[in-house]
């Protein structure tokens, strides 16, 4: 009976073991790791300082060239919450 017990606890702890293990070597799915390199909409004309439209939300926006409304740009990194966008090459 008890050793019946401490192979089934063993063979728990195994299988807790292998899931972690196999969650580890998955590519991130959250964060702004995953921003980076993602489309965006742009909201307003903008030179400088714009609105983006990411992921469903609305973000406050840098970039080094002007953007017209509607356009698509790419993200290039994120600071604080700003994201820094560039057009989207077609």
């Amino acid at each position: 009976m008890i050793g019946g017990i401490a192979v089934a606890g063993a063979l728990v702890i195994v299988t807790i073991a292998w899931l972690a293990a196999r969650a580890r070597r998955r590519p991130l799915s959250t964060g702004v790791e995953t921003m980076v390199g993602a489309t965006v909409e742009v909201v307003d004309d903008c030179q400088d300082r714009c609105v983006v439209r990411y992921g469903g939300e609305l973000w406050n926006a840098r970039t080094p060239s002007p953007l017209r409304a509607g356009q698509q740009a790419r993200i290039v990194k994120v600071v604080d919450l700003t994201l820094w966008v560039e057009p989207q090459q077609d």
